[in-house]
């Protein structure tokens, strides 16, 4: 028998449905697999999804060593393009490096509104960052450990992501960080966005450091408190969900 290519249970989905497409981003180093329930949300609700897989993901984690942060981009512009051809409106929705995606389509691409979801607007504070370029030579890899903010226990437990992080990658992923921050002052679409007070994994003022940079005045923090960094498989999604659905209803009109 052959082995997929993809980890079993983290492809990409694509479910048919409106007027309205909805393409679902996933994080760094994480797979479709953490926006299913979002996106089987949003069909439920009469809307066309797409839940891509990014460059370097969802496969092995060498793979991410030879993906560059615009390829990540190339996927988004991919999965947008599918949804151009059949779909009258188009939203961007991403979870944490996924947000930040949306959030640069958001700048450079013809959508109609974006929702950022645990989105970093920096790159943690790490001393050992200043030195990445010649630490990726000698440490290669850093472990993720035990240690983890879900609150929804059952849903960590059948979570699918890399068990670490490609030193090469976080490169890039800081470098995609900073194009994202270049752009915010020419987003003028509308944008909802969401963090958790109890995310352990990006900065406390991410999402308010986003929003005081973004060039629309159509914008909207909600903030959520029993949830870690992966919002969209804790205790609080439905919240989220609901709101991205009302989102996209508001701003396609429909």
């Amino acid at each position: 028998m052959k082995t997929p290519l993809t980890i079993e249970t983290a492809e990409p989905f694509f479910y048919p449905g409106g007027p309205i497409g909805c393409l679902l981003i996933h994080g760094f180093t994480g797979t479709p697999k953490e926006m299913t329930w979002m996106g089987e949300y949003l069909h439920q609700k009469g809307h066309t999804v797409l839940g891509i897989r990014l460059a370097g993901h969802a496969t092995q984690p060498d793979d991410m060593l030879r993906v560059r942060w615009w390829d990540w981009v190339a996927s988004v512009e991919d999965g947008l393009n599918l949804l151009k051809g059949c779909t009258k409106f188009q939203f961007a929705m991403g979870l944490s490096m996924g947000g930040c995606l949306a959030l640069y389509a958001a700048g450079h691409y013809s959508i109609d509104g974006t929702v950022a979801i645990s989105a970093p607007y920096a790159v943690p504070t790490d001393p050992r960052l200043r030195f990445i370029k010649i630490l990726k030579y000698f440490h290669p890899r850093e472990y993720k450990g035990s240690k983890s903010d879900f609150h929804n226990k059952e849903a960590e437990k059948i979570h699918v992501d890399y068990p670490y992080f490609p030193t090469p990658a976080v490169i890039e992923l800081s470098n995609l960080i900073k194009e994202m921050q270049a752009g915010l002052a020419s987003v003028h679409i509308p944008v909802l966005m969401f963090q958790s007070k109890g995310d352990k994994v990006i900065d406390a003022d991410s999402m308010q450091q986003i929003y005081d940079h973004l060039g629309t005045t159509d914008k909207q923090m909600n903030w959520v408190e029993d949830s870690g960094h992966v919002i969209v498989r804790e205790p609080e999604r439905e919240h989220v969900f609901k709101a991205a659905d009302e989102f996209v209803h508001r701003v396609s009109g429909i």
